[in-house]
């Protein structure tokens, strides 16, 4: 005669336990990961929505004047001047994706964003309409974004 055990209340409860807390961590964790990128999102939005806005305080013609960009340091930003659907003006040799330019033409003054990689580097640019005829478009490297959820990754593995 072969007795089937039944499985103790004990191993039941610890199985529960174990599968309860690896559950909950999982969630706990991407909800942690979404809140951090959700941040940065925001706050690479906010800064660079107060350097447009710096430019288009110290801005007295109505039209774009690179001089702007050198007096107000902010040279940690890629910007690109799209007129008549063309980058006239950009102050890096970061290029911005051509296929692109029409999607950040109809989204001026929006909180949608372009996000592409060129030479081994993620940039994230928003567009902003300067005036009538130019638009404005303002990026940041995003490496240390991507570089702060490999180790994120690394230790909610390890």
């Amino acid at each position: 005669m072969i007795f089937k055990s039944k499985p103790s209340m004990r191993k039941h409860l610890i199985l529960m336990f174990l599968a309860t807390s690896i559950i909950l961590h999982v969630i706990v964790g991407a909800v942690i990961q979404h809140t951090v990128q959700t941040h940065f999102y925001n706050q690479d939005y906010q800064h660079i929505t107060e350097k447009f806005a710096a430019i288009k305080r110290f801005n007295l013609t109505g039209d774009f004047d690179d001089q702007i960009v050198k007096n107000l340091d902010i040279s940690a930003l890629k910007i690109w001047i799209i007129k008549n659907d063309a980058v006239s003006y950009q102050n890096s040799d970061t290029a911005l994706p051509i296929p692109k330019i029409p999607f950040l033409l109809n989204q001026k003054n929006t909180k949608q964003s372009l996000d592409w990689e060129h030479k081994g580097n993620r940039y994230l640019a928003f567009s902003f309409a300067f005036n009538n005829e130019t638009t404005l478009v303002m990026g940041a490297n995003i490496n240390h974004h991507i570089e702060f959820f490999k180790v994120a990754v690394f230790f909610k593995v390890v």
